[in-house]
């Protein structure tokens, strides 16, 4: 890679920009003036280093100075993915700088003159068999842990008849399960560090680049960029669950499960002054219902939301243990206990997973209770426990004393995979079911504040 696309000034945002010295001396090492030394090239950097900006600035000089007629694939965990992050380097590299050819890049593909296209895929090996290429690029590879996404990986072969052909990992690291990102960074690792790139360490001084025969890594552990501050670090600190901070800024690999809520926050939130609210029919409330028939324990917690105070307060928890000798009684027990709430106060809806719980959920609708079904996918586990967090870290949660709740907070730990992350337990004679209501009902106060903003917008 010539020294002059190197140096110069990129637009990629609302001003122009040069690449970081670091980002130079790894461009030119990857890309020389004559043949390419590798053909598979691992960058592992911390969160908003330019990871995904370099891979969309190496598209668009390999498909201006590689072989003519070739792809050059952006391939991402899912469609929307690709397109939204090196994808969308690429096309801003070619609409905002005026000093490459005017192409128009369309929705997930970018045509050249030369008969080069950049094109956006998602992690489908279909899409790639028999693909030939001049580049293949790969985003978050940390993510590919299903088996047609780690065929995608291994379907693009390099080609040793055309003058570039190489295969671009960027992200930063991964969980347990991320195996073949780990395997590719740890095969770097097994040979040498590169002398030519020797200047660039980690804190305590550790080679950040390494090759083993044609296969590159760099896995960098320390923050270069000028915005990447020891404030910003700190925010991030503050914001994220332990594991999510070790893993995008530190880029070390986590095991993924960690204590769901540091106890000291949650106690925090506890008002030793408040009470159970016995029942009070102008007040609108929602809750949650988490339920097992035998084993588990089986919760219904019941919240509002603060207006005034901007914040929502627990209003009462219900929790029962049944047992494989005493099974709970779904219509006897929890509905009931439903049905009573909703003669105390003005019940707006109950959030349960229809899980077992089917039967139940259309009695009491016949009742005419609103049941708001909140199955336990991976999309709805993560908002919930999110949300709930923010709640808490935010201290917008306000309870009374409640000591099975808090025994269930204590208990419950936070799984995170490349699929999202969920509530759960450290061991299976753990009873967290009281929180994961509690979770359950503060998502359907949000959903409820919602629909009141929407309402009175439209009348305002």
């Amino acid at each position: 890679m010539d020294r002059a696309w190197i140096d110069g000034a990129w637009v990629l945002g609302p001003t122009p920009i040069r690449l970081a010295p670091y980002h130079q001396d790894l461009l030119r090492h990857i890309f020389p003036e004559d043949s390419l030394p590798y053909d598979v090239v691992c960058i592992c950097d911390p969160a908003k280093s330019g990871k995904s900006a370099i891979a969309g600035l190496c598209a668009v000089y390999v498909a201006l100075h590689g072989d003519r007629n070739s792809s050059i694939v952006m391939a991402s965990n899912r469609q929307q993915q690709a397109q939204s992050i090196m994808f969308k380097s690429a096309a801003d590299a070619v609409t905002m700088n005026l000093h490459l050819p005017n192409v128009d890049p369309g929705r997930t593909e970018i045509r050249f003159r030369n008969g080069n296209v950049i094109e956006a895929i998602p992690s489908s090996s279909r899409m790639a068999a028999g693909s030939r290429f001049s580049l293949a690029t790969f985003d978050e590879l940390a993510g590919y842990v299903h088996t047609d996404a780690e065929r995608l990986w291994a379907e693009f072969k390099t080609d040793p008849t055309r003058t570039m052909s190489l295969k671009l990992a960027v992200g930063y690291a991964g969980y347990s399960e991320s195996e073949l990102w780990h395997e590719l960074l740890q095969r770097g690792l097994a040979g040498q560090p590169v002398p030519e790139l020797a200047h660039l360490v980690n804190d305590d001084g550790s080679p950040c680049a390494w090759r083993n025969g044609r296969h590159f890594v760099f896995w960098s552990h320390a923050c270069r960029q000028p915005w990447q501050t020891e404030a910003w670090r700190e925010g991030l600190r503050a914001s994220l669950r332990a594991s999510q901070y070790t893993r995008m800024v530190q880029t070390r690999f986590v095991s993924g499960t960690e204590s769901f809520i540091d106890m000291a926050l949650w106690d925090a939130c506890v008002d030793s002054d408040l009470r159970p609210v016995v029942a009070d029919q102008n007040l609108k409330v929602v809750c949650g219902l988490d339920a097992a028939t035998k084993g588990d324990s089986a919760a219904v917690v019941t919240v509002a939301f603060d207006m005034e105070a901007k914040r929502t307060v627990l209003i009462d928890c219900k929790v029962w243990q049944p047992s494989h000798r005493e099974p709970l009684d779904m219509d006897g027990t929890l509905g009931e206990h439903v049905r009573e709430l909703a003669t105390r106060f003005r019940l707006m809806g109950c959030y349960f997973d229809p899980w077992q719980m089917a039967a139940l959920s259309q009695q009491l609708t016949k009742d005419g209770i609103k049941m708001v079904e909140f199955p336990q996918s991976s999309g709805n586990l993560t908002r919930m426990g999110d949300h709930l967090l923010d709640l808490i870290r935010g201290q917008n949660l306000r309870m009374y004393p409640n000591a099975r709740l808090r025994t269930a907070a204590s208990q419950a730990t936070a799984v995170e995979s490349s699929r999202g992350w969920r509530i759960s337990k450290q061991k299976s004679r753990h009873k967290i079911d009281a929180l994961v209501a509690l979770a359950m009902a503060a998502v359907g106060a949000l959903d409820l504040l919602a629909k009141k903003r929407k309402f009175l917008i439209g009348f305002a």
